[in-house]
């Protein structure tokens, strides 16, 4: 059967191994026993079709205990697809088979489907009935009540013995019709938070003292590949499972969730963030109770273990409890186990001495291996720079995973020494780096600078320092200021490495080879922060369709913007390029996003790239002119630079704007300047992409070398009434690692058509030239922008190889002194600047009009003056001898027995 996306789908998983999905129940010597099913090998998935409420009821009551729904769709298509698990995929990569992971299950844009909530009532509260759900849900959501929405009780609820009702109600679901599923992650984010603003937001303190956010549905429902088990409880006799059938609540049609659940305002994100922190402030106690507890409980199997390991008796104690606590603050050591799948148990350290035999292995939960009976929900990433384990229980979490921390003793008088040691230990941590000759962290997601306290936070978790007191006994001591303040000054002397630039998804080198895993990529100095299996493979040999999709899949974001002309989409599709290629690169051009007016979204669609660098919004600073604002501009760029920023988009620019901070930034792609308030300087490399907005500003001419323009022209007078059916920042954000694969399988597509080189010049910046521009000029070539729905492109360097300075008060002036001067004194004529002084005050017949232009030219030099002179009339032409402006210069031409020159004007060979 042929689908289309006017009609509803939901893809249905059935098992071959385990036989059964569901729960068992069964009744044994010591009462009804619960077993939970194995997890999921293999079987098969197809796609079902539904366009009516009557039509999903059908599918729902056919789904059985063998089979589970899962609302996102396979990207193999409709057909009935194998499913295995990855380690029999990788065993046979051509058997057509997929494995239940977001590599190969997504939310298709524009695609109609279904939104699973599901709701599992807190422990210590009463559940709401059905009714109570559905009024909580219009209270929120109004317009779901226009919906098709459909209600049933889990599968393993309503298990009965004759009369006698062995277990009630459990979870609820809720099924609601949406008109485009790919918008269900946003919503369901957004769903939690407005359910917290209307009162129905709590706490949960997991077993380890984890404050876990929750709302009234479980969140994790709306990933890609989550499984809802709906087909019912395996019951062996007497037992029976007695559910009823769906019900439906609305039979209505599809949701725009777009507009039913919008994302939160500035206003209610900060009254949400507030609602949480004083939540999780009134948990604390729990919590901390909570923790406690998990560690008195583990203390003593750990001792016991250490022991085996023939470690001295009077370390033991402090050993344990140093690794337990440091597991609860999310670090695992190397002496803290884990439960892989196959239940082996492995040290944290045992993991590190062998990351290509456990890279991938899939773990139960760390801190909780009983978690849900044992499930497997974890899996170890060892390959990059920071190895570490996720697991997906309670809401998700990534650990860290460290060796045993080095035991160091600190002796009097011998402070030298223990500083080569801290820092010969630092500088083979997979995590701290030297970044502009200052010692800096990779850390959340980021770059942050040491500062003495931090690194004595960080010297305390990684090396363990002591020392004796009077009865030779170990002492626990802190790292002192003064060590601090040696470590910080000696460090860009150290053997650390150093960090030129922070990415958190894959990336292309200026050779043109791609960066597929994360870690610290040695050639490029660069630290990319991402999850690989997060990522399709890409295609050896990309075929033409390949490139025409991937050109489809980057290009979403901005394809509703109207771009002035084909030079204009060019340049906005090589700064998409150059946001996944810019931390290789040296140096590459900063973009500027011109509009006729205000409204035409030029800040929107410098924001949605901005929002694909950085995988979060922001990194927008206001245009600040004046006197000072170069000063206050090398400020923040030395703040940016300290911080590993890879965006930085200055908005609203007016007037004739000139840098020359920035001109030097571009051009050199680095900074020496020093730190605010502190009498140290940094000296690194600032590779980020640079923007500026601004409505018919103008650029200087060393500005306008160094830009690459795009102009946004909806040819309307008032464009703020146009209306995006997506949101450009919010598609940055949900696709950019489907962008940044989809930029890197195109230029690998261009490396092999052998890097064609197309264009004139390299515009100044050669290797960005070389990889992006060209590469851009080629896609357009072959006819693949077209294809692809982008049209047809020009070159994106245009602005700078014709256009630069063209907005330049000083280039226009200069450009009309020099016409006029050609027209009154042409063929090479030589002149004299009291002869132009002469025009000035008394003028001069002129049929071709070149007065004119020589006197506009000097009253933008002169400003006006009065007390103008042949000497200032000279030093104007001194400070722009040998300058083309409109295809003409001016040159010496000898001088008289006064030594004063003679000039004349030429065109610019």
């Amino acid at each position: 059967m042929t689908l289309t996306r006017n009609i509803g789908k939901i893809c249905r998983i059935t098992s071959t191994n385990p036989i059964t999905l569901g729960k068992t129940f069964q009744i044994g010597l010591e009462g009804v026993k619960r077993t939970t099913a194995a997890n999921l090998v293999a079987g098969t998935v197809d796609v079902l079709p539904f366009n009516s409420v009557s039509d999903f009821v059908g599918i729902l009551q056919d789904v059985g205990n063998n089979q589970a729904l899962c609302a996102s769709l396979p990207l193999s298509g409709d057909k009935p697809t194998p499913l295995v698990t990855k380690s029999e995929l990788a065993l046979n990569r051509n058997s057509g088979a997929i494995t239940r992971s977001k590599e190969y299950f997504a939310f298709p844009r524009g695609q109609r489907g279904v939104m699973t909530l599901d709701y599992d009532p807190p422990s210590n509260a009463s559940p709401f009935h059905r009714e109570e759900l559905w009024a909580l849900l219009c209270k929120v959501v109004p317009q779901v009540e226009q919906a098709g929405v459909i209600w049933w009780c889990s599968g393993s609820s309503y298990i009965y013995s004759g009369n006698d009702a062995i277990q009630g109600i459990k979870g609820q679901r809720l099924y609601i019709f949406v008109n485009d599923i790919s918008d269900i992650e946003r919503c369901g984010d957004a769903l939690a938070k407005r359910l917290w603003l209307a009162g129905y937001g709590h706490i949960s303190v997991s077993k380890s003292g984890a404050k876990l956010i929750r709302s009234t549905f479980d969140t994790a429902m709306y990933e890609p590949a989550r499984l809802d088990f709906i087909g019912g409880a395996v019951c062996h006799p007497p037992l029976e499972q007695r559910r009823g059938s769906p019900i439906i609540l609305s039979d209505g049609g599809w949701l725009d969730t777009v507009a039913a659940i919008p994302d939160l305002s500035a206003v209610e994100e900060k009254r949400y963030e507030g609602l949480v922190s004083n939540a999780k402030a009134l948990a604390e106690a729990a919590s901390n109770a909570a923790r406690e507890e998990w560690l008195r409980e583990r203390l003593a199997d750990m001792a016991t273990k250490l022991a085996a390991l023939h470690i001295p008796e009077d370390q033991i104690s402090d050993r344990a409890e140093r690794c337990l606590r440091s597991a609860l603050g999310g670090v695992l050591h190397g002496d803290f186990e884990i439960v892989l799948d196959d239940d082996t148990v492995v040290s944290v350290g045992g993991i590190l001495d062998n990351r290509e035999k456990y890279h991938g292995r899939l773990t139960k939960d760390p801190l909780e291996p009983d978690y849900q009976n044992g499930k497997i929900v974890g899996k170890l990433y060892l390959y990059g720079a920071a190895p570490n384990l996720h697991s997906f229980a309670r809401g998700g979490s990534t650990y860290k995973l460290r060796r045993q921390p080095k035991r160091l003793y600190v002796v009097k008088g011998r402070r030298p020494e223990l500083v080569d040691s801290i820092i010969l230990h630092l500088s083979r941590e997979d995590d701290i780096f030297v970044r502009g000759g200052q010692l800096v962290q990779v850390v959340n997601g980021g770059i942050r600078p040491f500062k003495k306290t931090s690194l004595s936070h960080t010297v305390g978790s990684r090396i363990a320092l002591y020392s004796k007191n009077a009865k030779g006994i170990d002492c626990p001591v802190d790292l002192g200021s003064e060590a601090s303040e040696m470590i910080l000054a000696l460090a860009e002397y150290g053997e650390f490495r150093e960090i030129k630039a922070f990415v958190t998804m894959p990336f292309v080198r200026a050779d043109g080879s791609l960066v597929l895993a994360p870690g610290y990529d040695e050639k490029t100095h660069t630290y990319a922060d991402f999850q690989q299996e997060s990522i399709a493979p890409l295609p050896e040999a990309p075929s033409s369709s390949d490139i025409v999709q991937a050109l489809k899949t980057l290009w979403g974001p901005w394809s509703k913007f109207p771009f002035a002309s084909e030079h204009d989409r060019a340049a906005m599709l090589a700064a998409i390029f150059t946001a996944v290629c810019r931390p290789s690169l040296d140096t590459a051009p900063a973009f500027f996003f011109d509009a006729p007016v205000q409204g035409t979204g030029k800040s929107l669609c410098a924001a949605a790239l901005g929002a694909l660098v950085r995988g979060k919004r922001g990194g927008v600073s206001p245009f600040v002119g004046g006197d000072y604002a170069d000063a206050e501009m090398l400020k923040q760029i030395v703040s940016m630079l300290l911080t590993g920023s890879s965006f930085w988009l200055i908005d609203n620019v007016v007037g004739t704007w000139k840098s020359a901070v920035l001109s030097a930034l571009i051009t050199d792609g680095a900074v020496d300047a020093r730190i605010l308030g502190q009498n140290t300087w940094v000296r690194g490399e600032a590779r980020l992409l640079l923007c500026a907005t601004g409505n018919n500003a103008s650029l200087d001419k060393d500005l306008g070398r160094r830009f690459v323009k795009v102009r946004i022209d909806s040819g309307e007078e008032s464009p703020q009434g146009r209306d995006f059916d997506f949101s450009p920042v919010s598609r940055a954000l949900k696709d950019r690692l489907q962008i940044a694969r989809s930029v890197l399988l195109v230029i690998r597509a261009f490396s092999l058509a052998g890097n064609p080189a197309l264009g004139r010049g390299t515009a100044g910046f050669g290797a960005w030239s070389s990889l992006v521009r060209q590469c851009v000029m080629w896609c357009s070539s072959k006819g693949l922008t077209h294809e692809a729905g982008i049209g047809i492109c020009g070159d994106p360097a245009i602005s700078i190889l014709e256009d630069a300075g063209a907005d330049d008060e000083d280039v226009i002036a200069l450009t009309s002194l020099l016409r006029g001067l050609a027209l009154l004194y042409p063929n090479g004529q030589t002149f004299q600047a009291k002869d132009v002084l002469n025009i000035w005050f008394k003028g001069l017949p002129d049929a071709a009009g070149g007065m004119v232009h020589v006197t506009d030219g000097l009253t933008f030099f002169l400003h006006n003056k009065k007390n103008v002179s042949a000497m200032t009339i000279a030093k104007v032409f001194r400070y722009r001898r040998e300058r083309p402006a409109g295809g003409l210069k001016l040159v010496e031409a000898g001088t008289d027995r006064n030594k004063t020159n003679y000039w004349s004007v030429v065109s610019v060979s």
